[in-house]
C-alpha cells in the first residue's frame, strides 16, 4: 500500500541513529526537509542542531561505550555513562560536535563542544558508610520528564532514581532511593568547583545524608570558575581537559 514505512535497528541503544523510512508510492521530500531520517544522513556538526533540551547516544571519550550526552536548558552539558550508572563530566557551551562521528566509520567518537569543567569518580555513591565503598550498579534505563531523562539503575537490591538539571552556575543532582533505610554517602571530590546540598554540609568533597533524608536528597555542582586551566591535574574528581580516547 502507498505510505512512508520507518524501520529502526533493535539493538539497545542502535535505535537513536540507526533508522530510516521507505517511501511507497508518495513523494519523496528533500532530504534537508526530511523529518523520517536520523540527523547524521544531514551530516549536520552540532547534535541536535542547538535543541535544548536534548539527548544523544554516542560514543564519546572518557566514558563507555554507553555513553549518553545530555544538553540541558541554558548552556549547561553533561554525560551519563550507563556502564558504571554516573554522571562522568559536565561542560559548558556547544553541545557536541558529532561532524567526524557521523561522517567515519565509527572510530572517531563525537567531541564536547568545549572541555569539561568537572569531571567525576565512576560512582559517587556508598550505602555501606562505615566502609564507604562503590556498590555495583545495573542500568535498568530512563524516562523523560520535561525532556530532561531522569536515570534508573540499581545497587544490589536498591533502586536508584537520578535526574540532573541545570541553573546559572553549574548543574543539580537529584536522587530518589525508595525505601531506604540506612546512611548514604555522596562523593563528589574537590577541585575549582563548589558543592552544596540542603542535606548537610560537604566535607572534603564528601556528603553524608541521614538515613531519614536519604530516601529522596538532591547536590548542587557549581563551577568556581568557568575557565579550565591549559594543565590541571587528571586526579579524579578534578577538573581538566578530556583527551580523545584511542
Amino acid at each position: 500500500e502507498p505510505g512512508v514505512y520507518g524501520y529502526v535497528c533493535t539493538v539497545p541503544g542502535h535505535g537513536m541513529v540507526m533508522y530510516g523510512a521507505m517511501y511507497v508510492g508518495v513523494p519523496m521530500p528533500a532530504l534537508a526537509k526530511d523529518t523520517n531520517i536520523p540527523q547524521m544522513s544531514l551530516e549536520k556538526g552540532l547534535a541536535g542542531g542547538g535543541r535544548r533540551p536534548f539527548v544523544q547516544r554516542m560514543f564519546l571519550p572518557n566514558a563507555g561505550p554507553a555513553a549518553i550526552a545530555v544538553a540541558l536548558p541554558g548552556s549547561q552539558n553533561y554525560c551519563f555513562d550507563a556502564g558504571t550508572c554516573s554522571l562522568r563530566y559536565v561542560w559548558e557551551g556547544p553541545f557536541l560536535d558529532a561532524a567526524a562521528y557521523w561522517r567515519g566509520n565509527g572510530t572517531a567518537m563525537a567531541e564536547p563542544g568545549d572541555a569539561p569543567w568537572w569531571t567525576g569518580d565512576p560512582f559517587p555513591l556508598r550505602f555501606n558508610d562505615t566502609k564507604l565503598t562503590a556498590g555495583k550498579a545495573k542500568f535498568l534505563g530512563y524516562e523523560l520528564v520535561d525532556g530532561i531523562p531522569e536515570f534508573h539503575f540499581e545497587v544490589g537490591k536498591q533502586k536508584v532514581y537520578q535526574r540532573v538539571t541545570s541553573f546559572d552556575k553549574g548543574v543539580e543532582i537529584q536522587f530518589r532511593l525508595p525505601g531506604v533505610n540506612q546512611k548514604v554517602a555522596f562523593v563528589g571530590g574537590t577541585g575549582a568547583f563548589k558543592w552544596s546540598s540542603p542535606e548537610g554540609d560537604f566535607h572534603n568533597g564528601t556528603l553524608e545524608v541521614s538515613a531519614e533524608k536519604s530516601s529522596e536528597f538532591r547536590v548542587r555542582l557549581e563551577s568556581k570558575a568557568i575557565l579550565v586551566p591549559a594543565k590541571a591535574s587528571a586526579t579524579t574528581g578534578h577538573a581538566h581537559p578530556l583527551p580523545v580516547a584511542p
